[in-house]
């Protein structure tokens, strides 16, 4: 409750400060102190995350499960590509390179995430496909709009990172419980809640995206970070139920 409760005051510090004053008059200090609100939020679902895991006590012979802390380790270097992202929009344009590695490692994380709660022949499953198709026609489509970039540079780092974002869809879609657990499971729920993360994270760099490279959108930015600090609650959710469905699990046997 306390956690849940400091992380929705960070998101609305950071919106209202950052509408309230305008950044371009703005002094390094209280640039600094938005970079911090913005990534707080992120950071504590990061510590948060990694703490519930690291303190969980599963029953002999079951363990943790490994996308807890995978997710702990995603969330925080999102921290770190909220920050170095911020601080380019204001006033640090070389930053966006810096900001868009975290990222790139942040979705790494989530991969192995993902990839970790899997079964054998899960990329077999028509789930799998669905995903395949979905993620890779709006990457596809997204690039063919932004190519050529502006910045030639950033051509290669961007398709990697499109790619990256595109597997990890795949990965939560393909991803499904064991016909074994209940529609009521707390598997089920880690489910949805991964699959609505993976969505909300593209959505969120689409409209990034479309904003730095193709068109400005109205309202591009509030839009960007009202959807990635939606797919990053929910990454976290899900790997907290991950955890309590596994600690129920070790009870029940």
């Amino acid at each position: 409750g306390l956690a849940a409760f400091a992380v929705i005051c960070g998101m609305a510090g950071y919106f209202a400060l950052g509408v309230l004053v305008p950044t371009t008059d703005a002094s390094m200090q209280y640039r600094l102190l938005l970079a911090m609100l913005k990534a707080g939020p992120v950071a504590l679902l990061g510590v948060w995350t990694l703490v519930a895991g690291n303190c969980a006590r599963p029953a002999k012979g079951s363990h943790v499960p490994v996308s807890v802390p995978l997710a702990g380790v995603g969330l925080l270097l999102g921290c770190l590509g909220d920050t170095a992202l911020e601080l380019q929009r204001q006033a640090m344009p070389k930053l966006f390179l810096a900001g868009l590695g975290f990222f790139l490692l942040s979705h790494v994380a989530y991969v192995a995430a993902f990839a970790s709660d899997s079964r054998v022949g899960f990329l077999r499953t028509p789930r799998a496909a669905v995903g395949f198709i979905f993620y890779s026609s709006v990457a596809a489509a997204l690039l063919s709009i932004m190519l050529p970039l502006k910045e030639p540079e950033l051509t290669a780092p961007v398709i990697v990172y499109a790619s990256t974002i595109g597997v990890m869809g795949v990965l939560s879609v393909a991803w499904w419980p064991s016909r074994s657990e209940s529609l009521a499971d707390g598997g089920r729920r880690s489910y949805l809640l991964g699959v609505f993360g993976a969505a909300f994270f593209l959505l969120s760099d689409s409209i990034l995206a479309y904003n730095k490279f193709v068109d400005p959108i109205p309202h591009a930015h509030t839009l960007t970070m009202a959807t990635y600090y939606a797919a990053q609650g929910l990454i976290a959710m899900a790997a907290l139920s991950r955890l309590a469905d596994a600690q129920q699990k070790s009870k029940d046997e």
